[in-house]
């Protein structure tokens, strides 16, 4: 371990890709050419974590993995234009992931296809092990679940060591059901009510569901547990008895497009505490940032900042209980 002053305050390890995303006015249909606005930007959950942090102020390092191809250029360029520091390895002869998403009025997604399943494979310990330092040198480790398990271990071995915190982001209900070390040992984890229910073993209809599934999945060993609930908010519990539910904050305009907006909500949350926020705040800087990212047709909404991000959590109102 680096003993001198870290210079990396946040690593975060997870896939990037190409986001392709499509809407429209007009209900989708099975006919030819439906009318619609396709865009092309930058993706992939820990690489949207990082820049919405990188854009909030803060330090930070990607660790991932893209293809040798024009998408990998293209992702990895716009991303360092947006202060991230880029720690990856590029791989030879494989595609870069792609996600296409298809948005209905509403912003809802209605259809999601990925293609990248052979990159993802690359998210190994061997990334880990040729970028340790930066992994040592980091306060905050943030991990999407997309990652192998040899590489998490590696990740909880490197924050036992150096007293960093681990925050798990659960990428999506069937990766949740193989969740048993990330509950044991991060931190933090952040999942939707989906993944929720599939990690407690019951269904999440109402907030105090959502609650005590938190509640539950935190006795296992996690520090503190948050599940997101779309327009409801979020519900949060630690392993310390203290739970709590903050109500969504209400966007000044339409709603544009869902996508990414899980991403920011880590990023909100893990920006409280670099800043050492109790986690009721943090919780509402998640709120409000994923409320910044589904007025935007982009993944990440460039006009995201620490200003605009702390404005919008202080219109929450506070209800911890005890």
């Amino acid at each position: 371990m680096n003993t001198g002053a870290q210079t990396v305050e946040i690593a975060v390890i997870g896939p990037s890709n190409l986001d392709v995303l499509a809407s429209g006015n007009a209900q989708w249909g099975a006919v030819r050419s439906n009318p619609a606005v396709i865009r092309m930007t930058p993706g992939g959950g820990a690489r949207n974590i990082a820049e919405n942090l990188a854009r909030l102020g803060l330090r930070v390092t990607l660790l991932t993995v893209t293809g040798d191809d024009i998408f990998g250029e293209f992702v990895t360029r716009r991303t360092a234009q947006a202060g991230v520091t880029i720690a990856q390895i590029v791989e030879s002869g494989v595609r870069t992931p792609v996600y296409l998403a298809i948005n209905q009025e509403d912003g809802e997604v209605v259809l999601d296809i990925f293609d990248g399943e052979d990159c993802l494979q690359g998210l190994s310990a061997v990334l880990g092990q040729k970028y340790i330092e930066q992994l040592q040198d980091a306060r905050f480790l943030v991990a999407s679940t997309d990652i192998r398990s040899d590489l998490f271990s590696l990740l909880a071995d490197v924050a036992d060591d150096t007293g960093a915190t681990l925050v798990v982001a659960v990428s999506a209900p069937s990766v949740a059901a193989r969740s048993s070390d990330w509950m044991t040992r991060a931190n933090v984890l952040l999942m939707s009510s989906d993944e929720a229910s599939v990690v407690a073993g019951s269904p999440i209809r109402n907030l105090d569901e959502a609650t005590n599934a938190a509640s539950q999945i935190a006795l296992q060993g996690c520090g503190t547990v948050v599940v997101t609930l779309g327009a409801r908010g979020a519900s949060y519990a630690t392993k310390n008895g203290l739970t709590g539910h903050k109500p969504a904050i209400n966007p000044s305009s339409e709603v544009v497009s869902t996508t990414g907006a899980g991403d920011a909500f880590c990023a909100g949350f893990v920006y409280g505490l670099a800043h050492e926020r109790d986690v009721d705040e943090c919780v509402s800087l998640g709120l409000a940032a994923a409320t910044l990212t589904i007025v935007c047709s982009e993944s990440v909404n460039p006009a995201i900042n620490s200003s605009r991000v702390d404005e919008a959590a202080g219109t929450q109102g506070v209800t911890p209980n005890t």
